[in-house]
């Protein structure tokens, strides 16, 4: 009766198999990484859509002004607004995409003042607050008169001294506009490093350039 013989892989087999594994995941690992990142900014772009029907919601009671806290990057306003109107949902402030929000605010995980976070201001830990920089608050147009377009939040921009990053990649931000639209705009397409557009008709301070220096290894494709 004949015995049957396993035969193994030999060392070339094994190698090519190998290699074969390793380009296979140089080629899905960047694509996993862009579908991730879309996946996030996505969740983005829901939360400031969650957020500009609150605002509107607080300027149909509010004689159609927007938070306001007399200017001067101060934003405390937006704390009541969450309690208020979005239930206290912290999260809704938080970018999916933002590896720095320690860094540039805490974690949402409870209110923030303007002493607690210095110029970040409170709940403006991902997203910056444009009504933090006008020297009067930003006033919705009753209808049937058009929404100007002005920017009300947007992903805070950070970086070192030569290079700008974004909370997505490629580098951009969502933007939500007065008119509770929110879009994406790349970085080349904004106004300014630290503004993604500059409305007419309303007088305001620049808002500052973040310069904590993001670490994009985990993420980079």
């Amino acid at each position: 009766m004949m015995q049957r013989t396993s035969k193994g892989f030999t060392l070339l087999e094994l190698l090519s198999v190998t290699a074969l594994i390793g380009v296979l995941a140089a080629v899905l690992l960047p694509a996993l990484a862009r579908a991730r990142e879309a996946a996030r900014r996505a969740s983005c772009l829901s939360n400031l859509s969650q957020i500009g029907i609150a605002m509107h919601m607080f300027a149909q009671e509010h004689d159609g002004q927007l938070p306001w806290s007399g200017g001067g990057g101060n934003a405390d306003a937006l704390m009541d607004f969450a309690q208020e109107y979005i239930g206290g949902g912290h999260g809704v402030f938080i970018c999916p995409s933002d590896t720095l929000h320690d860094e540039v605010g805490g974690d949402g995980s409870a209110p923030r003042t303007n002493a607690d976070l210095g110029t970040t201001g409170s709940y403006r830990t991902s997203y910056e607050y444009f009504g933090a920089y006008t020297l009067e608050p930003i006033v919705v147009p009753p209808w049937p008169q058009p929404i100007p377009k002005v920017p009300v939040m947007w992903d805070i921009m950070v970086g070192g001294t030569q290079v700008m990053h974004f909370n997505h990649l490629p580098g951009g931000a969502n933007v939500l506009w007065l008119d509770a639209s929110v879009t994406f705009m790349r970085s080349e397409a904004c106004a300014a490093m630290n503004l993604p557009y500059r409305p007419t008709g309303i007088v305001f301070e620049d808002p500052p350039t973040r310069m904590p220096e993001p670490d994009w290894e985990d993420d980079m494709w």
